[in-house]
């Protein structure tokens, strides 16, 4: 038996050694080192990979882990800790399904976590990978909501298995003069933050979906290496452009932005055609294209990616609480001094960091 704590920025290659024993097939970008950094924002964050090696047997976690030293305001006595996915797709994964081994790997993990002051843990599992059957049980399994996926190896001469409603929609944008092109992720990041920042005041985006300027550094370098920053250029700029990030198998819609009033319809639809095409070239199987905003089955974003789907999938989130009576006192401290918030986000496992 063998436990190594990984660091995504001081252990990069001995993170991809870990990965490089599981199958190519669940080895996807998510996990990696430098996915995993996009998260760090601050010193009291550390992205971290858990791996338990039993022999052949291997079972790696990605997860960031935070410092909380203040709960409403009021510094704490003694810090605790608490660890959470990085925005998008994660969770455990395994080469084996062997009961006795994930047991194991458990334990192991809830050791480390009580040893290192670990209060709750919040994971979001991969929908593609049905990736919650190695996860503790212990952790409370929700599911969350649909995401939809393109299976790239229905494109055909050029053209993914989208619906007649998408493909009316691409027409659209070609008679309106619309091309997609191929961006530096280096040269085109600042651009697309700043469409982005517009497009997600648009939405009234909760805060979830706003990032540091470290977090776009980082990510322009992600995509330089394992994806692309396609754009639809207009006269006066951008009027739409989302990143694709690739994996071992499948490419993400991980990120997209639009001038709502200069842009012609059907603008969204040609940047995921394109992205597509990029993918089935590239030797990928699937475009996961995620879910809607919210969890409800009528959302609109989950409606117009449905239009382009072939596959549907289930979306997991796990709870677990490492240290119930600190947790439960950090949660008090925080609903006292935090009334007005606890609508919005008490039901939230991490409640007391809003």
């Amino acid at each position: 038996m063998a436990v190594q704590i990984l660091d995504a920025l001081g252990d990069t290659q001995a993170w991809r050694v870990a990965l490089s024993r599981l199958p190519a097939s669940v080895q996807d970008v998510y996990f990696q080192p430098e996915y995993a950094s996009l998260a760090i924002c601050s010193p009291e964050q550390r992205a971290l990979l858990f791996v338990y090696q039993q022999g052949e047997h291997t079972w790696a976690y990605p997860f960031v882990i935070r410092e909380i030293v203040q709960v409403a305001g009021h510094r704490l006595a003694e810090p605790w800790c608490d660890i959470e996915t990085p925005y998008g797709y994660g969770g455990p994964l395994s080469n084996t399904d062997d009961a006795s081994f994930l047991a194991a790997a458990h334990q192991s993990f809830a050791i480390w976590c009580r040893q290192n002051r670990v209060i709750a843990e919040f994971v979001r599992l991969h929908p593609l990978l049905n990736n919650q059957r190695w996860l503790s049980p212990q952790a409370e399994l929700i599911f969350d909501r649909e995401t939809v996926s393109v299976d790239l190896t229905g494109v055909r001469d050029g053209k993914p298995p989208f619906s007649k409603d998408a493909y009316y929609m691409l027409r659209r944008a070609e008679r309106a003069g619309m091309s997609v092109t191929v961006q530096s992720p280096t040269a085109g990041i600042e651009y697309f933050v700043g469409l982005y920042g517009q497009t997600m005041e648009r939405l009234l985006a909760d805060r979830d979906y706003f990032f540091s300027d470290e977090y776009f550094v980082r990510l322009a370098d992600l995509t330089g290496m394992s994806g692309w920053l396609l754009a639809v250029e207009g006269a006066g700029g951008w009027l739409a452009s989302a990143i694709f990030l690739r994996g071992s198998c499948c490419l993400h819609y991980h990120l997209s932005a639009s001038i709502r009033e200069k842009a012609p319809p059907g603008i969204t639809n040609l940047l995921i055609c394109s992205a597509a095409r990029l993918g089935h070239r590239a030797g990928l199987a699937r475009l996961h294209l995620g879910g809607g905003r919210t969890s409800a089955p009528d959302d609109s974003l989950l409606k117009f990616k449905l239009s382009m789907a072939t596959d549907r999938h289930s979306f997991f989130i796990g709870k677990r609480v490492h240290q119930a009576e600190a947790y439960a006192g950090l949660k008090e401290r925080w609903s006292q001094a935090r009334p007005e918030l606890f609508e919005q986000y008490g039901s939230r496992l991490l409640c007391y960091r809003y």
